[in-house]
C-alpha cells in the first residue's frame, strides 16, 4: 500500500474514533479481495472503504463498482464467519479523505445488492 493510502486510512480511523466507532480490524484480506476497515459502534457493524485523493474526487460511482461492492460483501461474509459476528446488522460505508476533508458516506449498498 502507498504511503498516501496509509495517511487516508489513519485519518479515517481517527475520524471513526473521533465518531464514537470502535475499529475491530484493519486491512482484513480474503481470496476475494479486502475491506479497508471494519468498526462497531452500537450493534452496527461498519464494513469501511477508504478513498484517499490528493486531487478533486470523482463521483461516488467511480469508487466503488458493482465488482468491488461484490468483493466487499464476499470478504464481509467471511469476516462474519470466522468472528462470529452474524448478530450484527452490516453497513457498508464509503470514507473519501481530501486533504483534511473527511466526507463520511454511510450504508452505501448492503449484503443483499449483489
Amino acid at each position: 500500500m502507498h504511503a498516501l493510502g496509509r495517511l487516508g486510512e489513519q485519518i479515517a480511523m481517527d475520524y471513526l474514533i473521533s465518531n464514537g466507532h470502535s475499529i475491530i480490524k484493519k486491512n482484513f484480506y480474503t481470496r476475494f479481495g479486502e475491506v479497508d476497515i471494519f468498526s462497531k459502534i452500537g450493534n452496527r457493524l461498519h464494513a469501511i472503504e477508504v478513498k484517499t485523493y490528493r486531487q478533486a474526487y470523482l463521483p461516488i460511482g467511480y469508487k466503488i463498482n458493482w465488482k468491488k461492492q461484490r468483493r466487499m460483501i464476499k470478504c464481509t461474509q467471511i469476516f462474519l464467519d470466522r468472528f462470529n459476528l452474524w448478530t450484527f446488522y452490516v453497513q457498508f460505508d464509503l470514507i473519501i479523505v481530501h486533504g483534511d476533508q473527511v466526507t463520511h458516506m454511510e450504508n452505501i449498498f448492503s449484503l443483499t445488492d449483489v
